[in-house]
């Protein structure tokens, strides 16, 4: 698909796999990037992008313009299926390379250590619940620096929702950390028709945690039926041009 900006909208190919995870580890937590929590590429995009790329990239998505990736699209269609597969094929090998690295003294960084000491500690507490049997789909959109404002997130979301065996499941749910003051997602999903059928969140001590950062931090979870969020992601496009 041409987005009339010269920018191609494709589904996901192999050769797209690095990239994405290039560009995973650079937009991570609101663009300071994951080098800013944790020094280890390698395990921080299998954790956020094996998955998607290698277990359903058929649910995936890429935008280029001129052989540049600006966007991607990871998605999921039943997140129990993804608890499932995480659980069993990534978290496994994934710990045992952490293990692996801890022992030799790869992760030199205290930061790292504190993501780490976060991990194991809080970040199980402070996910909100959803339920996935009855939301059981998601997805992850990521646009790059200096192609943002341009609607690559809802036209790709979109695009998404509009696949048959999406669109043939009954709700979607979101997961976002944001500030609690701004609650960016949470003010633009109230502006739209339709109500959200879940909305839930739990204080995140994340930045506080491993950067001392006390800005009050929160993680949010949005769930509705996909037509709802189907037109959401419209008035998004149209507004907002996200």
């Amino acid at each position: 698909m041409e987005t009339g900006q010269g920018i191609i909208i494709r589904p996901y190919q192999k050769e797209d796999r690095d990239n994405i995870r290039a560009l995973c580890c650079e937009t991570a937590f609101g663009d300071l990037g994951s080098q800013a929590f944790f020094e280890d590429d390698r395990l921080f995009a299998d954790y956020f992008t094996r998955y998607y790329t290698d277990f359903e990239p058929e649910s995936a998505l890429v935008a280029y313009k001129d052989g540049k990736l600006c966007a991607y699209l990871t998605g999921c269609r039943d997140t129990r299926r993804f608890v499932r597969v995480m659980s069993v094929f990534i978290m496994g090998p994934l710990l045992l390379r952490l293990a692996a690295n801890l022992a030799s003294g790869c992760y030199k960084k205290e930061v790292s250590r504190r993501f780490l000491r976060w991990l194991a500690l809080y970040s199980w507490r402070e996910a909100p619940p959803v339920d996935t049997k009855r939301f059981p789909v998601h997805y992850h959109c990521n646009v790059a620096r200096g192609f943002r404002r341009l609607g690559l997130y809802s036209k790709m979301g979109r695009i998404f929702l509009d696949r048959p065996e999406i669109a043939a499941q009954k709700g979607i749910h979101g997961s976002f950390l944001e500030p609690t003051k701004k609650d960016t997602f949470g003010r633009m999903f109230e502006r739209f028709p339709g109500q959200l059928e879940y909305r839930t969140s739990k204080a995140s001590t994340l930045f506080q945690f491993v950067l001392g950062n006390e800005t009050p931090m929160k993680n949010s979870v949005y769930a509705t039926n996909i037509p709802v969020f189907y037109s959401a992601l419209e008035r998004m496009g149209k507004y907002y041009r996200v």
